[in-house]
């Protein structure tokens, strides 16, 4: 894994040397953004620490910052049970497991993360009740397109 060293003059370190992954795999980012993840933005370039060292520019990492925000918005929607509608609702937990896949997906394969969405089916809500969380996470993608 990556290490993130700090932020030094609005530049964040990473100790790429304590990672196993090779600079730059998909197991390093993945690593990466769910470091940045978890830390203020407060940096305006990256510096990867390696056997040489690479420094992202301004506008390099202001692209990353924003996924990074994504990242951090669709784990935030984890933190909140009413995302996926009512507890009884037949089709919670696969809503609930939908989101996690999604948001672990994010880190690693954003195409996956949108395939997971895409591909997402729910049956009609088997109540009344059970519409608004059915169009929260399923239906209401359809009627927007």
């Amino acid at each position: 894994m990556c290490v993130f060293k700090g932020v030094v003059n609005r530049v964040a370190i990473m100790d790429s040397l304590a990672s196993p992954f090779e600079l730059f795999s998909p197991d390093c980012i993945n690593s990466q953004i769910k470091q940045l993840a978890l830390v203020p933005l407060d940096f305006d370039r990256i510096r990867y620490e390696e056997e040489t060292i690479i420094e992202l520019s301004e506008e390099d990492t202001k692209v990353i910052k924003e996924y990074i925000e994504v990242v951090k918005l669709a784990d935030s929607f984890l933190g909140n049970p009413a995302n996926f509608g009512l507890k009884e609702d037949e089709n919670y937990v696969p809503r609930r497991k939908l989101l996690e896949k999604v948001v672990e997906a994010l880190a690693q394969n954003p195409v996956a993360a949108v395939k997971y969405i895409e591909e997402y089916k729910e049956p009609e809500p088997s109540r009344r009740i059970f519409y608004e969380g059915s169009r929260r996470v399923g239906r209401g993608r359809e009627k927007s397109r």
